[in-house]
């Protein structure tokens, strides 16, 4: 199951990955510097492993950057993510579609001719 705090992890994880490029770093620079795998980093930064509090801080202290503000900027984030995560799916109501529409419409970002009645597509270049 998909827990809030897996969910979380997984923005602190995307967020020390954008950390890394901002800064101009790589995985494996981090990890040479930290003393942290590449191995364990990367699921770290993937989500697949809970990050420790001492790893954020030593991967935060490479940029002289406040622990904390890693974390602010991944529950940012992480409540971007949730509320479009649960924002109702927009549902389009088709009874107020017209039936009568004629048997063609033609798409002419496309140049073709769409058959509603058998859901066919013709290209007008066709003979």
């Amino acid at each position: 199951m998909d827990t809030a705090a897996e969910r979380f992890n997984r923005a602190v994880g995307a967020q020390i990955r954008a950390e890394i490029a901002a800064h101009g770093d790589t995985v494996k620079g981090v990890s040479e510097k930290t003393g942290i795998s590449r191995s364990s980093l990367v699921k770290y930064l993937d989500g697949e492993r809970h990050i420790p509090v001492s790893s954020v801080y030593r991967i935060s202290s490479l940029w002289a950057l406040p622990p904390e503000v890693i974390v602010e900027r991944a529950s940012e984030r992480y409540f971007l993510d949730e509320s479009q995560r649960r924002s109702p799916a927009t549902v389009t109501d088709l009874s107020s579609r017209r039936h009568d529409a004629p048997p063609f419409e033609v798409h002419e970002e496309r140049g073709a001719a769409y058959d509603q009645a058998d859901g066919e597509v013709s290209d007008p270049e066709e003979p």
